[in-house]
């Protein structure tokens, strides 16, 4: 069986660790601490504003409604055209990126062929999109079923995936996506790593890249309309291109991402081609390291708060430490949140992005937790110096105390008719009415509710619990009734129990204490009113009344 305070103290830590993890769920489906950690990143850690990299242009093809009714002939030929128009250039590309996954119709597949065959001519590579997803929407092994297999396997270098996820402001995607299948893992690299000379294997598992304005990509997009048109605006004679990306703004615009596809891979490919001068950082979001960051900005807010509060309660009066624990519990949050973001920047130094809202979020819990613990500290520390205080220093506020189950809720209504009202009812010599404590409206809102009972009982006369079958299952109960006996003995207050039922009255309390029988008694309450006059008039209470 565990001790009496080890009980308690168990729950409350299982309480705010089910409290963690409520808050990590929680703010986890509505995306709170992914917009918050691209926040942080976007706003204190991001030294260089992403830019467009040089030898970048975008082609731009309009998707005709033919091809969405799935007659893919003149888009493809309208592709087959950009290609020619590429190749025909003085100074043509080092490599194109078509961002069209090409499917199994066979209908255009020759001109598209066609604007290959002659950008390999001029020694360009050419590579296109794949699209690992079945119709289900799950990776898939099997993709190449339903892709046009000749192009990918016969004309172009090469194909990656376009899976780019895209939230506040953030380009996140896989260098390498793995795929299983029977003979073992197939690895796709992503189409901007494979059109650059990064080599995935010297990537990190997930690149982390902030994007900027797509509006600095509006002078190095051209626009082809169909088959029949040409470049607009045209590209400059003699300017250099490193890489040309290949797609339609309008039909890949209608996602999830809310912006272009083709936009998105712009902004991977640039940032892979800044090398060194790269924005993108992997992100450090193994969940067993995030529960731990999450765990130690927790207790190091709680442990923080109890050395500081021990070291200041020493050297304040009494009557600040509530202010003192407030202030204390501030200040150990806000030193947990300049120990994660230092942390933070300086992981970035290594190439990772710390994740900090959600153990941020979790230092404030700890500091709350912290506060909340200090408060309950200062209650009973108060309760525990009256009782050291002599009778005599006792303040008394109340005539009658009562004890009671608030269930079921006819036990609270039965009490509150039957023994508060008459109690109430009672008048001093001196025409004052006597003073009841009943919590139901004694207690003030905002105030601590432990402490102002047992400070209460402590300013009582007399004390009157009333038994019930569920009152000394209720753990506050027994605290009264344990405070209330232990006065009793030292004679500073009046007992006279109540019994609506003895079902589950410890017997110790049935010998100790004469009660009440309110089932066989039809007037306890003349019984009970007789002993509480006698208590209260008999009492000496110079200074108090």
């Amino acid at each position: 069986m565990m001790p009496g305070g080890m009980a308690p103290g168990l729950l409350k830590g299982l309480g705010l660790c089910l409290a963690a993890v409520l808050l990590a769920l929680v703010g986890g489906a509505l995306q709170v601490w992914q917009m918050a950690d691209h926040l942080v990143l976007r706003s204190l850690y991001l030294t260089r504003t992403p830019e467009p990299a040089a030898g970048i242009r975008l082609i731009d093809i309009d998707y005709p409604a033919q091809a969405r009714q799935g007659s893919p002939q003149g888009y493809r030929e309208a592709q087959g055209s950009a290609l020619l128009q590429l190749a025909a250039l003085p100074v043509p590309p080092r490599a194109v990126l078509i961002d069209i996954w090409i499917s199994n119709n066979p209908d255009g597949a020759a001109a598209l062929t066609q604007g290959i065959a002659a950008l390999h001519a001029k020694g360009v590579k050419v590579y296109a999109a794949i699209e690992p997803k079945n119709r289900q929407g799950k990776l898939s092994a099997d993709y190449m079923t339903w892709h046009f297999a000749p192009i990918y396997t016969d004309a172009l270098d090469g194909h990656g995936h376009t899976q780019l996820e895209f939230a506040f402001g953030m380009l996140k995607y896989q260098p390498e996506l793995k795929l299983q299948t029977d003979a073992g893992d197939r690895v796709i690299p992503a189409l901007p790593i494979l059109a650059t000379v990064a080599q995935a294997d010297s990537l990190p598992a997930s690149l982390l890249i902030p994007v900027g304005d797509d509006a600095l990509f509006k002078p190095l997009v051209h626009h082809l309309a169909s088959a029949a048109s040409r470049f607009e605006p045209p590209i400059p004679p003699g300017v250099v291109l490193s890489h040309v990306i290949v797609g339609s703004f309008s039909e890949d615009s209608d996602n999830a991402l809310q912006r272009p596809g083709p936009l998105l891979l712009a902004w991977a490919l640039s940032d892979l081609l800044a090398g060194k001068a790269s924005v993108a950082r992997e992100p450090l979001n193994h969940p067993l390291a995030l529960l731990g960051l999450s765990a130690l900005a927790m207790l190091w807010s709680m442990a923080g708060f109890a050395l500081a509060f021990r070291i200041v309660r020493a050297r304040v009066a009494p009557v600040r430490w509530p202010a003192a624990a407030k202030g204390l519990a501030l200040a150990a949050f806000g030193l947990s949140a300049v120990l994660l973001l230092g942390a933070g920047g300086v992981v970035l130094l290594a190439g990772r992005v710390m994740p900090v809202a959600l153990p941020l979020a979790c230092a404030a819990l700890g500091a709350l937790a912290a506060w909340f613990g200090a408060r309950r500290w200062i209650g009973n520390e108060q309760v525990r110096r009256e009782l050291a205080g002599s009778g005599e220093e006792r303040a008394i506020q109340y005539d009658v105390f009562i004890s009671y189950a608030h269930d079921p809720a006819d036990n609270k209504a039965w009490v509150k008719s039957a023994v508060v009202a008459p109690l109430a009812a009672l008048r001093h010599a001196d025409g004052r009415p006597y003073k009841i404590f009943f919590d139901e409206a004694e207690i003030k809102v905002g105030r601590q509710w432990k402490s102002e009972i047992e400070l209460a009982l402590l300013g009582s006369l007399c004390a009157v619990p009333v038994y019930s079958e569920r009152y000394f299952g209720r753990p506050y109960c027994r605290e009264e009734i344990e405070l209330a006996d232990q006065l009793r003995i030292e004679g500073r207050l009046h007992m006279f129990p109540v019994a609506r039922s003895v079902d589950g009255v410890p017997e110790r309390y049935l010998r100790k204490v004469q009660y009440i029988d309110a089932r066989a008694n039809a007037d306890f309450m003349g019984d009970l009113i007789v002993q509480i006059v006698a208590a209260v008039e008999s009492a000496a209470l110079p200074g108090t009344r």
